[in-house]
């Protein structure tokens, strides 16, 4: 039976009772009291014979109380009964029995809060003052009273640890030498406590040899920062466990250690997990801190002081703008400026404040609302950009580090360092190599890790991986196989294995006995405050000592003077006691002098037996030192001494006074002697900041960008192959089938692309107007009144209002294309687009960028184009945005079918109209070249076209008469130089002479199967909206298929100055041939061409592509 109370007993005996026993249900509980219901009994069904019981006695939490008299002589009549029922008695003198109750949840809160911040305080978190936790300090304490100084030898780890637990730390022996470890670890601090001689462990969590076997002696960083004020009273000292000696509560600390070393712990219901930090830049931000305690100067107001020296300048007699002006000139001196003057006036966005001092100017602006601790942490940035790890690493970002200086919490996303080398140039084999590990993470686990998933192919591209580590440094060696791409490789080893980790932050310290979450400017803050209080007690104890020194000398000085005097009296005792009283009471004749005054809190008393008196002004303590002078002491040199002494403490007494009366003397010093250990201790950062890196993987950071082939169908079916997967062939063949296609399908397109490329789909959507009542009026009346309305103006009308084509464009990665085989049929663009049912795509374009300075040129099927930037396209949402816009043209039979089909399907007419076929990339110094389906050519500058916005239809390339256009391709600008004669009037008839048949060339590819090179010097420039040169001449019942640059770039020519390009030609039926473009031979533009595809069964040529021949490599090393 469960009870929601519990008994909380005080000074009282509790007795088992002897006396009757009561019956106890849940029926009648409620109608007993609370104190009475606490008891349940049952009544035996047989009596039980009586036998003696020990009393219990009864403890309260906070004391314990002696039992009765009647309960240690257990008297038979003290109600105890067999049942073992309950009596409480009261102490003697009371007449009651008294039950105090309690709720459970109420005692038992108290209970773990107690426990709990036991934990706290005495064990888990660190003390904000100095950064160590109770074992710590103790250690150091301990090994500091033992005189293991940096300059004596090693002792014994176990001497160490048996003091520790002798005198300060009544725990196991196992704790205190793991904390004695860690301290003398070089890779879990960054600034070793301790030097330790012997195996302390590694980073490959190897644990550290028997205490007996290593030795350890104190650092002399930590000599010099936290051990050096420990014997001038800085910190108080409490009781050990036992009483038995003292020990102090802080350490006086120079530094902010827990900032320096960083810490972590969990205690209950809390933890901390602070990182370490560079003792150089913490030394400059506490700086920072001393020097500007509540503004600074923030660099988004940047703007605003200039508009300010702009309204200071144009306003000659305003005093802030001739003040600021005779600063800038250098007019004040030294004098005037020594003091920190200042100015403030009102501008812009806030409250602007200009400082001189000897250090220069600093022109300011205190923030204002919540912004202010932000800008603060800006400024302290500049200083102490972050954590510096003692395992070093590259810290990605500063944004978590930001948040974690600001709120106290944070994740700050860490990498190791590693490099790339090339292990054999032949087989271009390389490796990985990991010279640094993120904080805490193991190194060992971490290699057997990246074993493990290469195994289980989550890792690819990994042919060999071991541990190079010496006593010189890190050294992980990942040989890869042959063509990996290490940056893929690396970026899964960040993904899948702890090389990439984050240090969650979360800087909880004690802070007045209690438990704080902090951000920076707190932490330092408190340091301060700290260091402030040290220096106080510090300066208080030196006077103290200077003040009864320099009694002291005042009194060997004043017997000096009188020595005749003092040995006259001192021969007339017969002992040490008798001589002091004498010289004392012989000098008793005057007023006594008042003690020191207090100097701002801290009080300098002298002892009550240096009481002056008037006659000589001795003491028992100058009569005392009087006493001890030795003979030699006597002559004229020792008392000049013993007067420099006297003038020297005079002025160390007059300094510290002035020092503490002053708190910005006292920042001074902590200042000073915190760069003195920076220039003493100081090092390098070893984790170094990545402002641009991104901390999270994406998927195409974890994909090869490889060379990939994609082939579009007119039904919308798209797959995704190597390029490895054609081979090359001889110019003639057949070709090889590219698989599977739907019946009625063909071939649509081919295109050669990266797969981090965006891919953009254009496709064409017809949108009728809604003026299509006004329109089919039109065309009743046409009917009805065939004079009246003419032809001309019907079609105009029905230009305007019956239609228009929207050419809309859609972008996805080209890694999204799922890889398939040769004989797949593809994957279906409704699964990866937004396309409705009907919905074609009639061009693919790759881009790998999208840069400020390229446009994409649209080129329709009847001769339209238009140049729009290419970052109007670098945002497209998955429903698309409008491209191009087209008109279609409708005809008269149009118009009757428009008639006919108007009451019963309208909703399916479909209008003939213009396609966008071709886009491509351009700049505007490049050159651009158009052919028709008839072989006629067009080149001009890409600068000739005006760019336009999406929604427009652009201008006419080229003079169609019954023709159509078939492909567009851009020449770079970076062969302009081999094109300067072209804007010279050079005829034609000289270049078909074979004058001039060097690169580039103008590849053509007919339907037929046939194709040639002409040279591109072959083609003079001409304008737009012209009917262009004849580039190849075709029988009547073939047309050009496709045309392209090739040889235009060092990297696609051999040294022979052939192409080193590939040509890939896709029939309708799906054949697809690859051959070499230096086959293809060149030839004049009148020419026919040479058979670059036999095309016996396989229809006609429907796309061609141009591929690198380096990608037959892709894919071959598995």
């Amino acid at each position: 039976m469960a009870f929601s109370t519990m008994l909380r007993l005080g000074s009282s005996s509790v007795l088992l009772a002897r006396g009757r026993p009561f019956l106890f249900f849940p029926a009648i509980s409620a109608s007993l009291p609370s104190s009475r219901r606490v008891f349940v009994e049952l009544r035996p069904l047989s009596t039980a014979s009586r036998r003696a019981v020990r009393p219990v006695r009864a403890k309260r939490r906070d004391r314990e109380e002696e039992p009765s008299s009647a309960a240690k002589q257990g008297r038979a009549d003290d109600g105890s009964g067999p049942n073992g029922g309950v009596l409480v008695k009261e102490r003697s003198g009371t007449r009651d029995a008294r039950i105090v109750p309690t709720e459970l949840h109420t005692e038992a809160k108290e209970s773990y809060m107690a426990y709990a911040m036991s934990v706290l305080v005495g064990r888990a978190l660190p003390d904000v003052r100095d950064g160590l936790k109770p074992v710590h300090r103790r250690i150091l304490y301990a090994m500091h009273e033992l005189g293991l100084s940096s300059r004596k030898p090693f002792k014994k780890c176990a001497r160490v640890v048996g003091e520790v637990l002798g005198k300060f730390h009544p725990h196991g022996d196992t704790a205190v030498y793991d904390s004695l470890v860690r301290m003398a670890q070089d890779f879990s601090l960054r600034c070793p406590l301790i030097n330790g001689h012997g195996n302390f462990g590694s980073i490959d969590a190897d644990p550290a040899a028997a205490m007996r076997y290593t030795e350890c002696r104190l650092q002399a960083l930590t000599e010099a920062m936290l051990l050096t004020d420990l014997d001038f009273n800085t910190v108080d000292f409490v009781p050990n466990f036992d009483n038995s000696q003292k020990e102090p509560s802080l350490l006086p600390a120079r530094l902010p250690n827990l900032l320096l070393n960083g810490s972590s712990g969990i205690a209950v219901g809390m933890a901390t997990n602070i990182p370490p930090h560079n003792l150089g830049e913490l030394v400059d931000a506490l700086s920072v801190l001393i020097h500007n305690p509540e503004a600074t100067v923030s660099m988004i107001y940047f703007l605003d002081f200039c508009a300010l020296l702009w309204e200071l300048v144009s306003k000659p007699f305003n005093s802030a703008c001739l003040f600021l002006c005779s600063v800038l000139m250098g007019l004040p001196n030294s004098a005037t400026i020594r003091t920190i003057a200042h100015v403030d006036f009102s501008f812009g966005r806030g409250f602007w404040k200009v400082y001189i001092g000897d250090n220069g100017i600093r022109v300011f602006m205190p923030s204002l609302g919540n912004d202010d601790r932000d800008d603060y942490l800006q400024e302290l940035l500049e200083y102490m950009p972050g954590p510096d790890f003692p395992t070093g690493g590259l810290i990605l970002g500063n944004s978590g580090i930001l948040e974690t200086y600001k709120s106290g919490r944070g994740r700050i996303i860490v990498r190791g360092k590693t490099d790339v080398e090339m292990l054999d140039e032949k087989s271009k084999r390389s490796a990985i190599i990991i010279k640094e590990i993120p904080y805490q993470t193991n190194k060992s686990a971490l290699v057997e890790k990246i074993a493990e998933l290469v195994e289980q192919k989550i890792l690819d591209g990994i042919s060999d991986i071991r541990d190079e580590s010496d006593r010189s440094g890190m050294r992980v060696v990942i040989e890869l196989k042959r063509g990996s791409d290490p940056s893929i490789v690396l970026n899964n080893l960040y993904r899948h294995t702890a090389l990439q980790s984050s240090f969650s932050c979360n800087m909880v310290g004690i802070l007045d006995g209690q438990p704080k979450l902090m951000g920076l400017k707190e932490l330092l803050q408190a340091f301060l405050d700290f260091r402030s209080s040290v220096i106080e007690r510090r300066a208080a104890f030196k006077l103290s000592q200077a003040l009864e020194r320099k009694h002291i000398i005042e009194g060997i000085i004043i017997g000096l003077d009188n020595l005749d005097a003092i040995i006259n009296i001192i021969r007339k005792t017969s002992s040490n006691t008798l001589a002091i009283t004498s010289l004392v009471k012989d000098c008793a004749t005057g007023e006594a002098v008042r003690p020191l005054d207090c100097v701002i809190g801290v009080i300098c008393w002298i002892p009550a037996d240096l009481v002056v008196l008037a006659k000589y002004h001795l003491s028992e303590k100058q009569a005392e030192a009087l006493l001890d002078i030795t003979l030699r002491k006597l002559t004229l040199l020792e008392r000049k001494k013993f007067v420099d002494e006297a003038e020297s403490l005079s002025d160390q007494i007059s300094n510290l006074n002035e020092l503490l009366s002053s708190k910005k003397l006292i920042f001074q010093l902590i200042e000073k002697e915190a760069i003195e250990l920076k220039h003493k201790f100081g090092s390098p950062r070893r984790s170094f900041i990545e402002y641009s890196g991104s901390s999270q993987l994406e998927e195409i950071d974890v994909i090869p960008n490889v060379e990939m082939l994609l082939t579009l169908s007119e039904k919308g079916y798209l797959k995704r192959m190597k390029p490895n997967t054609f081979t090359l062939q001889h110019r003639g063949t057949i070709g090889k089938s590219v698989g599977k296609m739907r019946v009625n399908d063909l071939m649509s397109d081919f295109i050669v692309c990266h797969t981090h490329d965006h891919i953009l789909y254009f496709r064409i959507d017809i949108l009728y107007s809604d003026n299509m009542a006004v329109v089919v009026w039109l065309v009743n009346l046409w009917f009805n009144l065939k004079g009246i309305l003419s032809n001309a103006n019907l079609c105009s009308a029905l230009d305007a209002g019956l239609c228009n084509d929207k050419g809309i464009v859609y972008s996805a990665r080209a890694y999204k294309i799922p890889e398939c085989s040769r004989t797949a049929t593809g994957t279906p663009l409704v699964q990866l687009l937004s396309l409705s049912e009907g919905e074609r795509i009639t061009s693919i374009v790759p881009v790998s960028e999208f840069i400020d300075d390229q446009y994409l040129v649209m080129l329709t099927l009847n001769g339209y184009i238009k140049k729009v930037s290419l970052k109007a396209f670098s945002a497209i949402r998955p429903s698309g945005i409008i491209a191009i816009q087209l008109v279609c043209p409708v005809n008269c039979a149009d118009i009757f079918f428009l008639v006919m089909k108007w009451n019963d399907s309208f909703d399916m007419l479909q209008v003939p109209g213009d396609e966008l076929k071709w886009v491509r990339l351009c700049a505007d110094a490049d050159l651009v070249a158009l052919a028709s389906q008839k072989g006629m050519v067009i080149v001009n500058f890409c600068s000739k076209l005006r760019a336009l916005g999406r929604k427009t239809r652009g201008v006419i390339s080229m003079k169609l008469k019954g023709d159509k256009m078939a492909s567009m391709d851009v020449i770079p600008a970076s062969i302009q130089k081999d094109l300067q004669k072209l804007s010279e009037n050079i005829y034609s008839r000289l270049l078909l002479l074979g004058k001039d048949l060097g690169p580039p060339w103008l590849l053509f590819v007919s339907e037929s199967g046939h194709g040639k090179r002409v040279p591109l010097s072959a083609f003079r420039l001409s304008n737009f909206n012209r009917v262009g040169l004849l580039g190849y001449k075709l029988p009547p019942d073939c047309r050009l298929a496709a045309v392209y640059v090739v040889g235009f770039s060092l990297s696609a020519t051999n040294e022979d100055g052939e192409s080193d390009g590939q040509l890939v030609l896709v029939s309708q039926s799906g054949t697809v041939n690859r051959i070499k473009v230096r086959d293809i031979s060149i030839q004049s533009r009148a020419s026919r061409g040479v058979i670059l595809m036999r095309l016996e069964y396989a229809g006609k040529i429907q796309s061609a592509s141009l591929i690198s021949a380096s990608a037959d490599n892709v894919g071959d090393d598995d």
